[in-house]
C-alpha cells in the first residue's frame, strides 16, 4: 500500500500474512509447485503411502547429492562469473554448427543423466537456444571420458569410438529434428522390422531364382 506521495505504508494485521504468503507463492518456480502438487495428490489418493514416498524420495535425493552438487556449482559459477554470455554466444551462432558443437561438448562432458539437469537449467536461463541445449542434454549421458576409457579397455577402442559417434549423432538428431520430422522417424521405426524382413525375403527369392536360372 502506498500514500499519494509514494511512500510505502506497512500492512498490519491478518492482511500482512496473506500478502506474505501470496508473495512466497509467486516466487516458487514451476518445478517446486509440481513437486508440492504431486505430494498433495499422493496424500489425497493414497494417504498410507505418503510417508513412505517422502522417505524414499528424500533418501534418493541425498544419495544423488554428490552428483548434483558439482553440476549446481558449475552452473552457479558460470552465472556468477558472467561466463553465460560467452556460452550463449558460443551456442548462439549458426544453428547446425551450434547443435554440432553442443553435441560434441555433451559427448565429452563428465556429467551423467542426473548431474546434467542443473547445468541445462542454467544454460536455458542464460539465454542459450533450445536446440543446442537439447543436443548437449541428449549426448551427455550416453558417453563421458570415464566411460570411454572403460569401454575401450573392456570391449575395444573401435566400439568406444563408435559409441562416442553415436552419442554425437543422438545429440545432433535431437537438436535438429523438428517435431514433425521426429514423428515421421518414430513412425518409420515402428515398421522397420517388418520392412527389413520383407527386404530379406525378396532378396532370398531373387537369389534362388538366379541360382536356378540356366544362364546364371
Amino acid at each position: 500500500m502506498e500514500t499519494p506521495l509514494g511512500s510505502a505504508v506497512p500492512i498490519k494485521g491478518p492482511g500482512r500474512w496473506r500478502v506474505a504468503l501470496l508473495d512466497t507463492w509467486r516466487r516458487l518456480d514451476r518445478a517446486t509447485l509440481a513437486l508440492l502438487g504431486l505430494l498433495a495428490l499422493i496424500a489425497l489418493l493414497a494417504p498410507a503411502q505418503w510417508l513412505s514416498t517422502v522417505r524414499f524420495a528424500g533418501a534418493n535425493f541425498v544419495a544423488l547429492l554428490p552428483v548434483l552438487l558439482p553440476s549446481v556449482a558449475l552452473a552457479a559459477s558460470i552465472k556468477a562469473s558472467g561466463a553465460e554470455t560467452l556460452v550463449a554466444r558460443a551456442f548462439g551462432g549458426h544453428p547446425v554448427q551450434a547443435v554440432l558443437a553442443a553435441a560434441l561438448a555433451g559427448a565429452l562432458s563428465p556429467l551423467c543423466s542426473c548431474g546434467v539437469v542443473p547445468l541445462i537449467a542454467g544454460l536455458l536461463a542464460s539465454g542459450v537456444p533450445l536446440a543446442p541445449v537439447m543436443a548437449f542434454w541428449l549426448a551427455s549421458p550416453v558417453m563421458d571420458p570415464a566411460m570411454f576409457v572403460l569401454t575401450a579397455g573392456a570391449i575395444g577402442l573401435e566400439f568406444a569410438l563408435a559409441k562416442t559417434l553415436a552419442a554425437v549423432a543422438v545429440g545432433v538428431l535431437g537438436g535438429i529434428l523438428d517435431p514433425h520430422a521426429a514423428w515421421l522417424l518414430l513412425r518409420g521405426l515402428k515398421t522397420l522390422g517388418l520392412r527389413v524382413a520383407r527386404h530379406n525375403e525378396n532378396g532370398l527369392r531373387i537369389a534362388r531364382w538366379l541360382e536356378a536360372h540356366p544362364k546364371v
